[in-house]
Parts: C-alpha cells; sequence; structure tokens
C-alpha cells in the first residue's frame, strides 16, 4: 500500500484524510487501491453539506459510501431533502467502525462516494477520513 501525504499509518492501515465534491453525476473518489489490491474497510467517519445550492436533484435520494460503480449504498451518509437544497444545508455526520473490516469483492474497486441520481447543477462538499487497508489479489 502506498502512503501519501493525506494518509497516517495505524496499527497496520491507514486512516486517509477526505476532503471533496459531488456534483452531477460524477462520485467522488475517496480511496483508490494500488493494481491488483482490495480495499479492507475499518471505518467511516464523513459528513456531507450542501455549498452550491442544488438544481434538479432527486428528493429523498441517498448520499452514500459505494463500492467502485456499485450504487449500492455501504453506508448512508444523508438524503437530499428537495430537488433545490439551499448552500449551508448538512445532510448528517455519520461514523461507522466495523470491527474485522469489509473485504471488497473486486480488485481495482475504488471506495467512492456519490448519490444515487443526477444532480442538475450544485455542489456536495464531502469531509472526515476513512480507516483501513489494502489487500493484495
Amino acid at each position: 500500500m502506498s502512503i501519501t501525504p493525506k494518509q497516517i499509518l495505524v496499527g497496520g492501515g491507514a486512516v486517509k484524510r477526505v476532503n471533496g465534491t459531488i456534483t452531477g453525476t460524477t462520485p467522488f473518489n475517496i480511496w483508490v487501491p494500488d493494481a491488483s489490491s482490495r480495499i479492507q474497510l475499518n471505518g467511516i467517519y464523513l459528513q456531507a453539506w450542501v455549498t452550491t445550492a442544488l438544481v434538479g436533484a432527486t428528493p429523498f435520494d441517498f448520499v452514500a459510501v459505494c463500492a467502485g460503480s456499485s450504487v449500492t449504498p455501504l453506508w448512508d451518509i444523508g438524503q437530499i431533502a428537495t430537488a433545490t437544497d439551499a448552500a449551508g444545508l448538512r445532510y448528517d455526520y455519520r461514523p461507522m467502525s466495523i470491527p474485522g473490516g469489509y473485504l471488497f469483492n473486486n480488485v481495482n474497486s475504488p471506495l467512492v462516494v456519490t448519490t444515487g441520481a443526477t444532480i442538475g447543477t450544485g455542489v456536495i462538499r464531502i469531509r472526515g477520513f476513512v480507516h483501513g487497508t489494502e489487500i493484495l489479489g
């Protein structure tokens, strides 16, 4: 596992700081594993809020952490309230600890934050950290 400046080694794993955005249909890659590796996720500590007002969002759609291109949430961070959520609206802060870890099924599958449907315009900021490690093969 390669370590970047935004990571800290803890007990054989890494704590990765997260700071990014979701726009339109573009998920935010939290963690892209090294080639031929799978992520073993041990914890998620993320918050989400609107930084630029949403237009054309899908009410009650999730803001969630997913494995790769799957839109099946591993963990919901929050839920879009209306099609036009205003800047400053916080969805939630949802910590999750996974004793023993959750090992991704597929190699090269990134950990992402996404919504289940398209956001017409607007920006959702994601900030916090995740904890885990990478397993070869």
